[in-house]
């Protein structure tokens, strides 16, 4: 349970007889985040420093706010319903306050930083295995290119003889005893290099160890020689280079891990000595940072400042952002495709005892939101979204853009024109996406050009964009669903996902022929029946076109996406 001071219990109950007491809630706002520091230092003192592991009525006042029930109006007076904003599940990198903090609090420890090089040493490893194990098969080709090639031409010279080949053959195997001398020799070097000291014996050893990879190296230019053909004599000295430079590889990759257990020896020792006081101020700081954000997000709404849940609303939760997300993502599906993405990743979405609408917190890359919207759930997300938007439009590219437009040229205040952005996009994600018009026209059309998906390009959700994979990741789902394809054994999804993959190619009749057998399994399939109006267009196939964008206007007749629908069916008449 957190423990409230009897001055804050005291304000509590004079709030709870006046709701509007604005001192009152000055005076509490600042004995939440006080309460919470002070819940903080507790668990430090404790001992439990490796994670704030909440009670049921602890999680309520670090991700909600809740203070008193008695401060709730409605149907969220109500524990279980509070709880019920938690249960579904989201993406990993959405976070309640609590989560959050856990997640910043392991870098306050170095745990963060100790597991992501324990995680660098297991990728070293599995990089040295794939190495050694190249070296293996490229030693068994040496072998294997050698016997054929030697007993070829034995046999042109007719010199042909069992015996020779096999001691020939016992030759070539005991070649692999000159990779392990190269790989000493390039050791003891790199050990050199490194500020090894060698003794006068290490010194006479490495010397004899070079001399005799010489002779060896002699010895192995004289035994392919006797192949004759230039061509397996060259590949079999490729095969010797790449050998070596794999070895080489080895060592440096050996070099690595060593260089991280070291690292991973250092975070651990300096994580040893961090004192409960450090941890406790960089706690407390964090803990600052966060209420003045979300003192930021109503101070821009020109509205105080208030963390404890009260009055009658539903709180924010993270299943109702990811639903508002999925609206953002597919009609902003540019939000996420920026310069910073490639830098430090996408941003994480954090929900924050607070009220007002949501905003971007450039330091920790994350979407703040309160838990109490200043307008509605979405207004106050778009928010966030825009906030984050405008802050990577470094160039200011997009909001001169929108300076130009004929409503907002006169208008010289950043401010004052980001806040125009904010509410036309609020109105753009809110309604035009249901295919409300509610923008003046240019203003509308803007929104389409800079904002919107192009309704000429298929639709592609964002999981299954190949231009955000890796070409591993492409290849292996292009043969995975290959093979259901040809086995009989595709789902309209998974059809679905082969349409894209052939329009990323550009065959666009086999997209085409993906989408119509994904609409064929599934009637309702609104993505391919869009997406299969779009491929035929592309194949000038007008009667399938019309086909489908009529019926997916049956289907949705009111959306954004039907009125694209309706304005191909106009330009296919």
């Amino acid at each position: 349970m957190i423990e409230l001071s009897a001055q804050l219990t005291k304000q509590i109950q004079e709030l709870v007889e006046n709701a509007k007491d604005l001192r009152l809630k000055n005076q509490i706002n600042s004995g939440f985040w006080n309460a919470l520091q002070g819940f903080i230092k507790q668990k430090i003192d404790s001992g439990n420093v490796q994670q704030v592991v909440l009670s049921q009525d602890e999680s309520f006042f670090f991700d909600f706010g809740v203070l008193s029930l008695d401060l709730i109006h409605g149907e969220y007076n109500n524990k279980e319903k509070l709880l019920d904003l938690k249960a579904s599940e989201v993406p990993s990198d959405y976070f309640h306050f609590i989560e959050w903090f856990n997640r910043q609090y392991e870098i306050i420890l170095k745990n963060d930083q100790k597991s992501e090089i324990k995680k660098q040493i297991k990728i070293q490893k599995k990089r040295l295995k794939a190495l050694e194990n190249e070296i293996g098969l490229l030693q068994s080709n040496r072998e294997h290119t050698f016997s054929e090639e030697y007993e070829r031409a034995l046999r042109v010279r007719k010199q042909f003889n069992p015996g020779i080949i096999q001691r020939s053959a016992m030759q070539m195997q005991k070649v692999r005893e000159t990779d392990i001398l190269f790989r000493e020799v390039e050791r003891t070097k790199k050990m050199v290099t490194t500020g090894t000291f060698l003794n006068p014996e290490q010194k006479r050893e490495f010397i004899a160890s070079q001399d005799k990879l010489e002779k060896a190296r002699t010895g192995i230019e004289n035994l392919i020689g006797g192949l004759g053909d230039a061509e397996p004599i060259n590949e079999i000295r490729d095969i010797n280079k790449h050998i070596e430079s794999c070895i080489i590889d080895v060592l440096n990759q050996e070099r690595e891990i060593e260089k991280s257990r070291i690292i991973l020896r250092d975070v651990s020792e300096a994580m040893s000595r961090l004192t409960p006081s450090e941890i406790e101020n960089a706690v407390n700081r964090f803990i600052s940072y966060n209420r003045d954000l979300v003192k930021i997000c109503a101070k821009r709404k020109r509205a105080e400042p208030f963390a404890v849940l009260n009055g009658n609303v539903e709180p924010m939760s993270l299943a109702k952002i990811n639903e508002i997300m999925k609206t953002v993502m597919e009609f902003d599906p540019k939000l996420f495709k920026n310069d910073r993405i490639r830098i430090i990743g996408r941003p994480s979405i954090v929900i924050v005892p607070g009220y007002g609408d949501g905003s971007y917190d450039w330091k920790y890359n994350a979407l703040v939101i309160p838990t109490m919207p200043y307008r509605t759930h979405p207004a106050s997300v778009f928010s966030a979204v825009v906030e984050y938007k405008l802050d990577c439009d470094e160039d200011k590219i997009l909001l001169s853009s929108y300076n130009k437009l004929k409503e907002y040229a006169d208008i010289r205040s950043t401010f004052q024109l980001k806040d125009k952005f904010i509410k036309d996009y609020i109105a753009f994600m809110g309604n035009e996406t249901k295919g409300y018009k509610v923008l003046p026209k240019n203003i509308r059309k803007w929104f389409e050009r800079e904002v919107a998906p192009n309704k000429h390009n298929i639709r592609v959700p964002l999981k299954f964009d190949p231009l955000l994979m890796s070409r591993e990741e492409f290849e292996a789902l292009k043969k995975n669903i290959s093979k259901k394809i040809e086995d009989g054994k595709a789902s309209s999804m998974e059809y679905f996902i082969m349409g894209i993959i052939y329009e990323y190619c550009a065959e666009d009749y086999k997209a085409l022929n993906c989408f119509i057998k994904a609409v064929i399994g599934d009637n309702n399939f609104l993505t391919s029946i869009y997406n299969a109006g779009i491929m035929a267009i592309r194949v000038k196939e007008k009667k399938i076109a019309n086909k489908f964008f009529s019926h997916y206007m049956k289907l949705e007749p009111q959306s954004w996406w039907s009125a694209a629908c309706r304005d191909h069916l106009i330009k296919l008449r």
